[in-house]
């Protein structure tokens, strides 16, 4: 088992700033294409799934000076948080709406994607049997 030093989190910390960034990217340079990111992180040896649901997200334009200066202001923001540890969801359910994944209004039988609790323990274990 690799030993946890200053460095190793350094590195790791360095990493996810950089996966942030990443989904910032997607999110911002688009074109509007992209409407969620999803990211996964595993640690086997903390037996930890940690998902990051990014959006853009529309925030107050306070003291802007432009044309519009009450117009909304868009931003990558994270708008949702699950972890498993073992068997153990918090966090849950993930809800990734129709239109943001299709970019379209869904049709009579279609609707938003919920991996509830039970799913997200299924994902896990599925995951786990694959690092053995």
């Amino acid at each position: 088992m690799a030993s946890v030093t200053a460095h190793n989190v350094d590195r790791w910390l360095a990493l996810g700033r950089e996966i942030a960034v990443d989904s910032r990217w997607w999110l911002e340079n688009s074109g509007g294409e992209v409407k969620i990111v999803i990211l996964i992180s595993v640690s086997e040896a903390e037996k930890r799934i940690h998902l990051e649901k990014w959006e853009m997200e529309s925030f107050p334009n306070q003291g802007a000076k432009s044309a519009s200066p009450n117009a909304p202001t868009a931003a990558p923001a994270k708008t949702q948080e699950v972890d498993i540890v073992g068997d153990v969801v918090t966090g849950g359910p993930l809800h990734l709406a129709f239109e943001k994944l299709m970019l379209r209004e869904p049709r009579p039988g279609e609707g938003d994607i919920v991996f509830d609790t039970k799913e997200l323990e299924q994902y896990a274990a599925f995951v786990w049997r694959s690092t053995q």
